[in-house]
């Protein structure tokens, strides 16, 4: 069986410079795939951009928790506050029933929606903050994947094996005790099974914060690369004053972005057999 990676760069769209890092980090890195946040004010950028590089394929970063909802604000009233703004994950996590999940079903069709007007079909969905691991939420992500067709980016362990090695250090992550975290993968990853949805074999998120940020550490990370199909979560971009106002993971961005397209981390995707690919292998 061949090793296969897809290299998935989050927030495409969110900004002029994460769209344009994004890029580059395709035509110069490893990046073989982005998701599109449909409600930014970089949508058509993004997508001209895409339309430029046949070979990066493009899903839907679904969001439900930065900006305003693509939908009329008036048919999802639950998702925003007073200013037509979606709730912050700090509002959420305090009240997981404040909104509507026919409401968030509605918004995230339209999401998909807009994006389907465009020449390009997504490859595939993600989600916006890991705030919709919550199965309240999740269950929503895997009913509008499974009615789209698409497949989805399974954030979570699949196997016992992996399971039991990764729910500490996800419970640490996450904020939840290591029993919560256990009940979070055991239902997502059912309810995923249950929609017969597709997704890759295995996740790695590893490439991720200050810390994590080296040539060493993602040469290690393809280094783990087994047989079967994996995703690699990247957030490239050169930071701009629109990313600085609206998120706290900045400077890294750019960080990531130097090392991804670096060539002793492409010279050991050829050393190691990696077929680089997209979630078009998915379809």
């Amino acid at each position: 069986m061949a090793k296969r990676l897809i290299v998935n760069a989050d927030d495409y769209g969110r900004s002029r410079g994460v769209t344009r890092g994004i890029i580059l980090a395709h035509q110069a890195g490893i990046v073989t795939s982005t998701t599109l946040m449909m409600n930014m004010a970089w949508v058509d950028l993004a997508l001209e951009m895409a339309n430029q590089n046949p070979n990066l394929g493009v899903g839907v970063h679904l969001v439900f928790t930065l900006g305003r909802p693509v939908s009329p604000v008036d048919q999802v009233p639950s998702l925003v506050d007073e200013q037509g703004q979606f709730w912050s994950q700090s509002v959420l996590r305090e009240d997981r029933a404040r909104i509507d999940l026919g409401e968030l079903r509605l918004e995230f069709e339209a999401q998909i929606a807009r994006f389907r007007q465009s020449d390009r079909q997504p490859t595939h969905l993600d989600c916006h903050h890991f705030l919709y691991l919550d199965p309240l939420y999740f269950r929503v992500y895997c009913d509008v994947a499974q009615a789209q067709g698409l497949p989805i980016r399974m954030p979570l362990p699949v196997t016992v094996q992996e399971r039991d090695s990764q729910v500490i250090d996800m419970a640490e992550q996450y904020g939840v005790t290591a029993m919560d975290m256990l009940a979070i993968i055991q239902q997502d990853v059912a309810l995923a099974r249950e929609r017969k949805l597709r997704y890759p074999d295995r996740f790695i998120s590893e490439f991720f914060g200050r810390s994590a940020l080296s040539a060493t550490n993602l040469k290690r990370i393809l280094d783990s690369v087994g047989d079967g199909l994996t995703e690699l979560m990247t957030h490239p971009a050169f930071p701009d004053n629109e990313l600085l106002d609206s998120s706290g993971y900045v400077d890294e961005r750019m960080v990531e972005m130097t090392i991804l397209v670096a060539d002793e981390v492409r010279e050991t995707v050829r050393l190691q057999g990696i077929d680089l690919v997209n979630f078009g292998v998915l379809a």
